[in-house]
């Protein structure tokens, strides 16, 4: 199973979305539970389900992996269906003609969060061990790792964990982590392994994974590869993959970290391989966490129009401009004040790149009193023009701070707040803003650069060298390399 590629996603997501007829025979509602955002036509209790649901497979994650820290910036919002008819009727275009082709969940990023769309008719019994969510929670891992961890993880690493939990089923009483997927199954039995060193030196570039061909095999096999780093030889692996994480957390080199946890590569193919000529392959089964209790979640019915631009928001997400003007048009003249339509309309207006418009539609959600928090970002970032003024510069300070405000945990408006601050010369703001989005997202490069000019005209040269050395070292490319480097000069020059 693999995640689809957005112009599917796309029209899946789309169909769900678009119906504003469909919306209004049944309610629709929200629930808010401490990490997740559920809406939906499918009812209160399946919305709290799916949202319980979502909150133990974190809990579950977290209990298993305790290095990965899960603090994805943007947050995710949950969409059900509340049948298949409806699931269908929304998106005539993207069905055939017969029913049942398996589809029950889909998975896109958008500019202000991450979304996932479900069917909410699908009942679970307790003796299933495939996730019928799976591509859902496999997005969900994934951004999240990327998100959570310092240095970038290798293909095949992000790959096999997100496959790995992806699959998590969570049960009434328990959790399982880890079952087999049977098509990642089907997929090794019938299709030639790749080489452990292909496998673990390919990017998305390499030939192992560029096609979709190849990526079937590539993720079948990530998959597997971590699920024996994880749960072979009787659990007592996981030990050592916490280990080999540390280590390459601190050094970036697999292969370092590959040899001192598991004994090099040798060692790992022919364990590798042990492991998977068995017949039965181990996984975890964890209690539910009972401090997440589904009956404490908020819950409120939703109004027409935040329904309308909800799906407004998904629509240019995922790029499908037509359906998100007329949605935002239907908003505007129904409430020209509803600061909602002017939050989609930015975004749409970005996303097709038209700077001074959507900057135009920012500032008017600002003024009607938008509480989006990447709205507030945005019109902080796009007030920061060349030759910037004092004027410009406080604008964009006083936007990057009331963004953080609503969402603490978005590094970019962090960033924003100590730049911004920096060119104001108010250095105790900066500081703390800097050292706020290194800790959100260490691994980006540009934090670092915004931690050490905080750091420089605040006289701290010593440990703004520090942060701008890490910038480079976590650069990426010649561009990111040259602003470290310039960055370390400048240090070097201040008295």
């Amino acid at each position: 199973m693999t995640l689809r590629p957005a112009s599917t996603l796309g029209a899946l997501v789309l169909g769900l979305l678009a119906s504003a007829s469909l919306a209004a025979e049944r309610p629709w509602v929200e629930v808010k539970s401490p990490h997740f955002t559920v809406v939906g036509n499918a009812g209160e209790k399946s919305a709290r389900q799916l949202a319980w649901q979502l909150e133990q497979v974190r809990a579950t994650f977290e209990k298993v992996l305790p290095w990965a820290k899960l603090r994805p910036g943007s947050p995710l919002l949950g969409v059900l269906a509340r049948d298949e008819t409806t699931f269908r009727s929304l998106a005539p275009g993207f069905f055939g003609k017969k029913d049942g082709d398996g589809t029950t969940a889909v998975f896109v990023t958008g500019r202000d969060r991450s979304y996932i769309a479900l069917r909410g008719d699908i009942r679970e019994s307790d003796d299933i061990d495939v996730n019928p969510y799976f591509n859902v929670y496999f997005g969900y891992v994934h951004i999240a790792l990327n998100a959570s961890l310092e240095q970038r993880l290798p293909l095949w690493l992000m790959r096999g964990l997100s496959g790995v939990f992806g699959n998590t089923v969570v049960r009434a009483k328990d959790v399982l982590i880890g079952p087999p997927v049977p098509s990642f199954f089907r997929t090794l039995a019938e299709r030639p392994r790749l080489p452990i060193r292909t496998l673990i030196g390919a990017d998305s570039e390499s030939p192992a994974y560029s096609s979709s061909e190849a990526r079937i095999v590539f993720d079948a096999q990530s998959w597997a590869l971590v699920h024996w780093m994880i749960f072979g030889n009787g659990g007592q692996n996981l030990a050592r993959f916490s280990r080999f994480m540390q280590i390459y957390e601190a050094k970036a080199d697999q292969d370092a970290a590959l040899k001192e946890a598991f004994g090099g590569e040798e060692a790992v193919s022919s364990g590798f391989s042990e492991y998977l000529s068995r017949k039965l392959i181990s996984y975890r089964k964890a209690e539910v966490d009972i401090d997440v209790k589904l009956e404490g979640f908020a819950v409120r019915t939703l109004s027409d129009g935040e329904a309308k631009a909800a799906r407004a928001a998904l629509h240019v997400a995922l790029r499908r401009p037509e359906e998100a003007r007329a949605l935002i048009e239907e908003l505007k003249k129904t409430d020209p004040k509803l600061p909602l339509a002017f939050d989609c309309e930015g975004m749409l207006l970005d996303t097709l790149e038209q700077t001074d418009a959507a900057r135009a539609a920012y500032e008017r959600a600002v003024e009607l009193g938008s509480t989006n928090f990447y709205t507030h970002y945005r019109h902080g970032t796009l007030a920061w023009r060349p030759n910037v003024t004092k004027d410009q510069l406080t604008r964009a300070r006083d936007a990057a701070r009331k963004s953080v405000e609503l969402n603490p945990d978005y590094p970019w408006a962090q960033q924003l707040l100590a730049d911004s601050a920096s060119a104001l010369d108010d250095t105790a703001v900066a500081v703390a803003a800097a050292r706020r989005a290194v800790e959100l997202q260490g691994g980006e490069p540009r934090m670092r650069l915004s931690l050490a000019r905080a750091l420089g005209k605040a006289g701290e040269k010593k440990e703004a060298s520090y942060e701008a050395g890490r910038a480079l070292t976590l650069a990426r490319d010649d561009a990111a390399r040259k602003s470290a480097q310039e960055m370390l000069d400048w240090i070097g020059r201040l008295r």
